[in-house]
């Protein structure tokens, strides 16, 4: 039989998720390039039916004022985050995955 998501449609018919991305926060309207994604590499390690997969992405601000993002990553609807860390100059942020309300 073959799989379904939770959605009940099969994973090859479900449409592929956008790719990750920063997304400028600009207050009062402020015109902001967005940052560009420079390199991104991905890892899996699948042990029966999970996966553990890391993504490492680089992004380059070109424009000369710091930017507030939020980072956009699209799953499907059968995954769950257990982490997340960013660093940003040099910094570590460790995020807080809550359960979705």
């Amino acid at each position: 039989a073959p799989q379904l998501s939770r959605s009940g449609t099969p994973p090859s018919a479900q449409p592929p998720p956008a790719p990750p991305m920063l997304a400028p926060n600009n207050p009062a309207g402020e015109h902001r390039s967005p940052p560009v994604l420079r390199s991104l590499t991905a890892e899996a390690l699948v042990v029966g039916p999970t996966a553990h997969t890391s993504i490492t992405q680089v992004f380059l601000n070109s424009s000369d004022a710091a930017l507030e993002v939020e980072y956009v990553f699209p799953m499907d609807a059968d995954a769950s985050p257990c982490s997340l860390e960013a660093t940003v100059a040099g910094r570590t942020i460790r995020g807080v995955v809550r359960e979705a309300q």
